[in-house]
């Protein structure tokens, strides 16, 4: 996958789009596809600390499946790379 798709959530500033943060299966999504990242790929890191950090903060308004859901992905991504 091309890093550059994340520029699409990002707004003029450089900033990740707060408003695609009410999406939580596209956050989630999201989320995931930036835990691929190699070293130093810092566009995939921002993704990651943005999506999580708006998942983290929607977890109580969310339905229970939907939760149990993030709070595993968080916790244990699909697509996880440690180096």
């Amino acid at each position: 996958m091309n890093r550059y798709v994340f520029n699409a959530f990002k707004d003029g500033d450089g900033s990740f789009i707060t408003k695609v943060s009410g999406d939580v299966k596209g956050m989630l999504s999201l989320f995931e596809a930036s835990c691929i990242a190699l070293p130093g790929e810092e566009l995939l890191d921002e993704a990651k600390a943005f999506t999580s950090k708006h998942l983290k903060a929607k977890m109580n308004s969310m339905e229970p499946w939907l939760r149990g859901e993030v709070q595993h992905a968080l916790q244990f991504p699909r697509f996880r790379r440690d180096f």
